[in-house]
């Protein structure tokens, strides 16, 4: 069933959303991490946007650093670089849009046809892409772009611009949900080797819990280490010493 007002094919974006959100549950349910997470929508967008011959994802964090996830290739790897190294382009204008995601889209339908950003335009069109389409990301941490490249100039359609916007909606959601995953395993780890650390301490010098904890807290300071480096040094000298003093079998 294709909209009347946007020509959208309904039953295939359905389609198209629904393998693209099982692949993200089970990217996130097995902690494949957030370039997993990222690149599940690369193939999505593809899929459901015919034009796009190529896609990638532009993130920049708070310091203003770029960089490039989830090429669909290597050209477009390298097309996006040249964004990173002049620092201007469709993907960096969208990800940087201030006026929030219902107006965070570059859209340069002829790249040949006095483009604004002519050096980026050159490396596009000698890599044979005569059209973008970049969405922007809202994710809190980080700003970014979903990017969208044709080989040809007025190639995308009016559709297009609504199914990339899905898609960006779907990225900002699963890019929150993979760092939301990594730090939750970070901080199980951090917490792991924090109680393998108080119980070295404990058995050694023969403290209890909070007496054991407060000593790796101390230690923390006057080190001026974290917390977390000053207890897996701790682990990490004890498993030294152990195999030191262990017998050769």
């Amino acid at each position: 069933m294709t909209g009347p007002e946007t020509g959208v094919d309904a039953d295939a974006l359905r389609a198209a959303m629904a393998q693209t959100a099982s692949r993200l549950t089970r990217t996130l349910a097995g902690s494949g991490g957030e370039d997993a997470a990222l690149q599940s929508i690369v193939v999505g967008a593809l899929q459901a946007i015919p034009a796009a011959a190529g896609a990638s994802i532009t993130l920049l964090d708070r310091r203003g650093a770029i960089t490039t996830h989830a090429p669909s290739t290597e050209l477009v790897a390298e097309i996006d670089q040249v964004q990173a190294q002049i620092g201007e382009g469709p993907c960096i204008d969208a990800a940087r849009d201030e006026e929030g995601p219902q107006s965070g889209v570059t859209d340069a339908d002829d790249l040949a046809t006095d483009p604004p950003w002519p050096r980026f335009a050159e490396k596009a069109l000698a890599a044979g892409m005569h059209a973008v389409l970049s969405f922007q990301l809202v994710t809190g941490s980080s700003a970014g772009a979903l990017n969208l490249y044709s080989t040809t100039a007025h190639g995308f359609a009016p559709a297009d611009h609504l199914i990339g916007g899905l898609f960006a909606d779907q990225a900002a959601v699963a890019l929150a949900g993979a760092r939301r995953v990594d730090h939750l395993s970070q901080a199980l780890r951090t917490r792991d080797v924090i109680g393998q650390a108080k119980g070295i301490l404990m058995e050694r010098f023969r403290l209890d819990d909070p007496q054991a904890f407060e000593m790796l807290v101390s230690a923390s300071q006057d080190t001026n280490l974290k917390l977390h480096d000053v207890a897996e040094w701790m682990v990490r000298e004890s498993r030294e010493r152990y195999a030191q003093e262990a017998p050769d079998q």
